[in-house]
């Protein structure tokens, strides 16, 4: 048999491996694009979760702010009632 007549036998050879090859890089496309999908649902609900940290950080720091403002607030109350009490005092030993 020369290799002339070999010929068609080898081309259906191959042809039998990349059709099985197409089979089974299919499969893998398609396992693959399952897991990307699950990482993109995974991915989309860290962001969410990051998204809505600015949020919950803004509300601790305004309560934060809240906190120290009622706190600077009784302190001022503090200090005018003690100059008031120093200056009620001071007029009262001058004269």
């Amino acid at each position: 048999m020369t290799r002339l007549e070999e010929l068609p036998a080898r081309v259906d050879d191959l042809t039998g491996q990349i059709l099985q090859l197409r089979g089974e890089m299919g499969s893998a496309f398609s396992a693959m694009s399952t897991r990307i999908d699950g990482w993109s649902t995974r991915f989309d609900a860290l962001t969410d979760r990051v998204d809505a940290m600015p949020d919950k950080i803004t509300g601790e720091v305004m309560k934060r702010v809240r906190i120290l403002h009622e706190d600077v607030i009784d302190r001022l109350k503090i200090i005018h009632y003690e100059d008031r009490v120093f200056l009620t005092h001071t007029a009262s030993v001058v004269r």
